[in-house]
């Protein structure tokens, strides 16, 4: 039993290193992994504007998961 559940947890860990990656991945195909394109963004059009808020949000999510460090109390 004690061996199953270190095994499950391993997996979890492991789920979620795989799902991090997948948002950084994603962030930098909307902004085409260059960070210069990234600021290049604030002076563009709507449609652009909407796809740097998206961006944004998909790098909060990346980097706010749960589990990534501990919070002091």
């Amino acid at each position: 039993m004690h061996q199953e559940l270190i095994e499950g947890i391993c997996s979890l860990l492991g789920w979620h290193k795989r799902v991090r990656w997948k948002k950084t991945e994603t962030s930098w195909k909307i902004v085409g992994r260059n960070r210069k394109a990234y600021r290049e963004l604030e002076g563009s059009d709507d449609v652009v504007g909407a796809r740097k808020e998206f961006t944004e949000g998909i790098e909060k999510l990346a980097g706010n998961t749960p589990g990534d460090r501990q919070r002091k109390t």
